[in-house]
This record gives structure tokens, sequence and C-alpha cells, in this order.
């Protein structure tokens, strides 16, 4: 569906389609789903630890509705946020602006996956390391 979705928005658009540019879409859409998953692998990690867990998660996870705007109209603490500290704006803004011919930033997105689960792993064992079960 946001395929269909991307493309119908680039045919309003006006914006030439082409076989690569499909591939691309499909490419960073992979690789955004790959990084969403590092950032919540990394803060599901609470869940050895706290009985509603959920709520760590979802808070984190509402900050990717920053990476939706364009990221200019935020302050420069928002912006490192977003783009270093949980890299949203690699699974849907850099995406959108390459889409459009405006970026090439997002081609770092590869680079951004690979540290987001090496970080990602690291905690997860870390966690698994320290979690002590009740026994029941």
């Amino acid at each position: 569906m946001a395929i269909i979705l991307i493309i119908s928005t680039l045919i309003n658009l006006q914006a030439q389609i082409t076989i690569f540019l499909v591939l691309k879409i499909i490419y960073f859409g992979v690789l955004g789903g790959i990084i969403m998953g590092g950032v919540q692998t990394i803060f599901s990690v609470t869940g050895l630890w706290t009985y509603k867990s959920n709520e760590v998660v979802w808070s984190v996870f509402q900050l990717h509705k920053l990476a939706e705007y364009p990221l200019e109209i935020y302050n420069n603490f928002v912006r490192f946020l977003i783009t270093c500290i949980f890299p949203f704006a690699f699974a849907s803004y850099y995406p959108t602006l390459n889409y459009l011919g405006q970026s090439n930033l997002v081609y770092i997105a590869p680079i951004v996956a690979i540290v987001i689960w090496v970080i990602a792993i690291k905690i997860w064992n870390w966690g698994l390391n320290k979690y002590r079960s009740t026994g029941s």
C-alpha cells in the first residue's frame, strides 16, 4: 500500500518515474524498516526490567512522527535527535528528499542501519546478561 501511495504522489508531483526510482523506493523502504527495528530492539530491552515496557517503546516511537515533516522547521537539537540519536529521518525524511532529487544523504542509511543494529545487539545481550528471573 505504501509503495502505491508513494508512486501516486510522485505522479501527482510530476516526478519522472523510472525503474531505478521504483527500486530505490523498495530498497529504502526495507532499509527504513531495518532501522526502525533496530531502534525498537534497543528500547525493548526495558521489558526485561519493567512490567509495562510498552510505554517506553511507544514514547520513543512517537519521535518518528517528527521525521514526517521537513527537518528545517525544527531547532538543531531536534534535528540531531531524529537524525543521529533516533535515526528516524533515515527511514522517512531523507528517502523522500532523495526521491524528489533534493538530497543524497540517504545513501549513508545502510551504514546507519549497521551501526544501529550493532548497538541493538550489544544492548540486547547486555540486558539478557543482567536479567534475573524470579524463577516462577
